[in-house]
């Protein structure tokens, strides 16, 4: 769903995106997706990933349940790029996981969906986007099916300093990542700023990089209202909404 400007600036930073999946929540947020996935019974089904980034779900998914076959999206090229990779590098990968770069709307999608995965992306779209995700998606799910979601861990658009998201030594050198928000005109909407400051661990002059992405805040209780299904919080920033 690439059709707005809400996620349009991931690459200024694409090459630190990974950096930032290895904080706490996020780490946590995959394990439980990992659970729940490996607990749907019998998925003939193939299972959609949208916003599949550098592959953190894509390899969830494969791995929580074998022999399914993978229908992942990926607007960003450069994430893409990473993305394929990742599915090259793995046979078990190449024969099940298809890669797009189109809005779901768009796209030729299978009379029946497993599931859906929808980790990080949700909040980039603006209402009526989500109305055609949704119109697209639900009626290829049967009934009892899950749609996985990951939010941002606030459902009200709010102003705060930046919030340490931890740090890394890669090499020779580190990086240390925060973020920070702040409140964008009037509804529903923020603009995220994430900020990696990469050292040399032996001394040096600090680089800065940052990147900025509107988000849309909503809660999973809003989702649930606006879908017409129920909605099962698993975490601060994940849940699940049933068909």
């Amino acid at each position: 769903m690439n059709d707005n400007k809400h996620y349009r600036n991931y690459d200024q930073a694409v090459d630190l995106f990974p950096l930032s999946l290895t904080t706490p929540g996020c780490m946590e947020n995959e394990r439980l997706l990992r659970r729940d996935l490996s607990k749907i019974d019998s998925p003939f089904f193939p299972i959609l990933d949208i916003g599949s980034g550098t592959g953190r779900t894509v390899i969830a998914i494969a791995e929580s349940i074998p022999k399914v076959d993978i229908f992942a999206i990926e607007p960003c090229t450069a994430m893409r790029a990473v993305l394929t990779h990742q599915v090259l590098q793995r046979a078990d990968l190449r024969n099940r996981v298809t890669l797009f770069s189109e809005p779901v709307d768009r796209l030729r999608l299978p009379e029946n969906l497993g599931a859906v995965v929808a980790y990080g992306i949700i909040g980039h779209l603006d209402a009526p986007v989500r109305k055609k995700l949704w119109k697209a998606i639900i009626p290829r799910l049967p009934k009892g099916a899950p749609i996985f979601i990951e939010l941002m861990p606030f459902d009200k658009p709010m102003n705060f300093s930046e919030i340490p998201m931890g740090q890394v030594t890669i090499g020779r050198r580190l990086y240390k990542g925060v973020f920070s928000g702040k409140i964008e005109g009037e509804n529903d909407l923020m603009c995220i700023t994430t900020k990696w400051t990469v050292t040399e661990v032996e001394g040096g002059e600090e680089t800065v990089i940052k990147a900025s992405n509107l988000w849309h805040t909503f809660s999973f209780d809003d989702l649930a209202f606006e879908t017409g299904l129920t909605a099962k919080k698993t975490s601060q920033s994940s849940g699940v909404l049933y068909v």
